[in-house]
């Protein structure tokens, strides 16, 4: 899920200056080496402490917006500095250039990663991996690795092929980063098949409280919905096609319409929806009340989304209307509404 990472567009540029991601416009002076916060160096060193302590298996609680991403790539920075080869498995496409180009910018020649996926060139002998988990399935592991990373390990760590990398590299750390280290599955999928110990990041009341986070202002109100006609499934949650169709009957989509008017006039959002017919009806409702907006699902190819994503973070459309595709990974950081 998105995280409203700052109150305006400039107070966010202004924040990833400091970590050297981008320089302020206007400005000619190289951006400032990128460093680690305060909060993610002694993250990063709670998760060594454990491995000091012989716990090879460690689970990293951080919260969106937190910066997982970051805290890998100075994990993997110092691992190379110790002649350790490392594989970071990731399992959505934009995530292998998104980790890569942290990487980067902590300090790894790029030169030392090579990449496991479908359609890139294989560079084994480099001594960092990232591997996609689904191209993975058909393809070895390459050997020698000291340590394993899990992105997004709430899925990775559960799917079938894991096993084979855990018995494959049974000397190896494994890492697994989640912002959401829980499960809803059967009881007999627990992080504890996994992981021996768990280091915890900061919360997200934390990271707002020290101005990393932006202050949310919610907006709701009853009467649209009878919540009471809508069926549960096993886990508690609505039914996406019933509660589609209820949003769609009692206006929903209108009443976003009007309330995007009134409230974030020239601010860039995101629309979260049931179902991809509702997030048509969504866009074609803001497009015809003014508001540049595109609808993306999960069938919209990769390098699509890519440009939209540009296109949101320059302010060339206003609004991305959605279903299944702005979970994991997604990093607008201008977003100002959701």
């Amino acid at each position: 899920m998105a995280t409203i990472k700052k109150h305006t567009i400039m107070i966010g540029q202004l924040s990833l200056f400091e970590q050297g991601m981008i320089t302020p416009p206007g400005l000619d002076l190289p951006p400032k080496p990128f460093v680690l916060r305060d909060y993610q160096e002694k993250l990063k060193s709670e998760i060594y402490s454990y491995i000091r302590q012989g716990i090879r298996r460690v689970l990293i609680y951080a919260p969106t917006g937190a910066g997982k991403t970051a805290i890998i790539a100075f994990i993997l920075c110092d691992a190379l500095s110790k002649n350790k080869r490392c594989m970071l498995v990731v399992h959505r496409d934009f995530l292998v250039e998104q980790s890569r180009t942290a990487m980067i910018k902590a300090g790894i020649n790029p030169c030392d990663v090579g990449i496991i996926k479908a359609n890139y060139p294989e560079n084994r002998d480099r001594p960092i991996q990232i591997a996609s988990l689904q191209t993975l399935q058909k393809r070895d592991t390459p050997e020698g690795l000291g340590l394993i990373i899990l992105d997004e390990t709430h899925s990775t760590a559960f799917f079938k092929h894991y096993q084979t990398i855990k018995q494959e590299t049974l000397n190896a750390i494994h890492l697994g980063f989640s912002a959401s280290p829980w499960r809803t599955k059967p009881t007999e999928e627990y992080f504890g098949l996994h992981f021996d110990a768990i280091a915890l990041g900061p919360s997200i009341s934390s990271l707002i409280d020290q101005g990393y986070l932006a202050i949310p202002r919610y907006y709701g109100y009853g009467g649209l919905v009878d919540l009471t006609k809508l069926d549960t499934g096993k886990n508690g949650d609505f039914k996406n096609q019933e509660m589609q169709s209820e949003f769609i009957k009692s206006e929903v989509p209108k009443s976003v319409t009007e309330k995007i008017l009134e409230l974030c006039d020239g601010k860039t959002g995101i629309i979260f929806n049931a179902g991809i017919e509702q997030s048509r009806l969504q866009t074609d409702l803001l497009n015809a009340a003014g508001i540049p907006t595109v609808h993306l699902d999960a069938q919209t190819p990769f390098k699509e989304r890519q440009y939209y994503f540009e296109k949101l973070a320059s302010g060339e459309i206003r609004v991305i209307s959605s279903i299944g595709c702005l979970t994991e990974g997604f990093d607008v950081p201008s977003i100002s509404f959701i």
